[in-house]
């Protein structure tokens, strides 16, 4: 009867604390996404030409090769259908990334919220489209992963979408 509880225990707590892990990497994905937002539009308000310009001119730092890497290896790893291990892989890629956020040279220029919160919060709300989905077709763990390491890698070129938006709305 003893063997029986702990085998009952060990699920609740695997259940737990993998959910747990989950909306952790959920979170950190967040943070490290609207932190890397808001040092875009700091880079994007210095910047002496376009930002479409300064995409094509930086090729190799909007698409960079160690997050390309490491979305590889985890697009491997989803291959192994054990949601456990994809859930600490995530979490340690979005660990890495949002340490490695702060050792990155970055444009010492202060925010601007009054000035920039409309770009801030068109890629909040597509930093929120793999949540929501998450919430609405439950236990699409996988799938949400992959949506977020899209996010993840296409960001700076996401940022296309608020200048178009603002564009757009200056015209009228």
């Amino acid at each position: 009867m003893t063997y029986i509880v702990k085998i009952i225990v060990g699920v609740v707590m695997e259940i737990n604390l993998k959910n747990i892990l989950l909306w952790l990497s959920f979170i950190i994905w967040f943070i490290y996404c609207i932190i890397n937002a808001i040092y875009i539009i700091k880079r994007n308000n210095t910047l002496e030409v376009s930002y479409f310009e300064y995409l094509k001119k930086n090729f190799l730092q909007v698409f960079r090769l160690d997050k390309l890497i490491l979305i590889i290896v985890f697009y491997l790893y989803t291959r192994l259908k054990n949601t456990t291990v994809n859930i600490y892989l995530f979490l340690i890629i979005m660990l890495y990334f949002l340490v490695n956020l702060f050792y990155e040279e970055k444009v010492n220029q202060k925010f601007n919220f009054k000035k920039d919160w409309f770009s801030l919060l068109i890629m909040i709300l597509i930093f929120l489209i793999p949540i929501i989905y998450y919430l609405f077709k439950m236990n699409k763990v996988m799938t949400t992963y992959l949506m977020m390491l899209g996010i993840f890698y296409f960001e700076q070129i996401l940022f296309l979408i608020p200048i178009f938006l603002r564009k757009l709305v200056k015209k009228k």
